[in-house]
């Protein structure tokens, strides 16, 4: 036996249900702190969108990933994370 432990299609979902919020909870927890971002970067005349450092996040990604799901996948999933952000930015205060 190898000691891989196999799973139900139903525990396998109650896996997903519980990665799901998580991803939930951590989305709207970096939501929270761009928001915070955003003060600052209106208190020192900043813009919200910083194209230097959406490629630093994007290479971070990047370098972070070790697949399943390619760069670009994960890229295009970040890149609507920084628009929906921005946009939490742009609409406060």
């Amino acid at each position: 036996m190898s000691g891989v432990v196999e799973m139900t299609l139903d525990e396998l979902r109650s896996e997903i249900d519980r990665i799901d919020a998580d991803l939930v909870r951590l989305l709207n927890e970096r939501a929270k702190t761009a928001l915070l971002v955003g003060e600052e970067k209106k208190k020192e005349c900043l813009p919200i969108f910083d194209e230097d450092r959406e490629r630093l996040v994007m290479e971070r990604v990047d370098g972070l990933n070790c697949g399943p799901l390619s760069d670009d996948v994960l890229e295009g999933i970040y890149r609507r994370l920084m628009d929906a952000c921005s946009e939490i930015q742009n609409s406060a205060g």
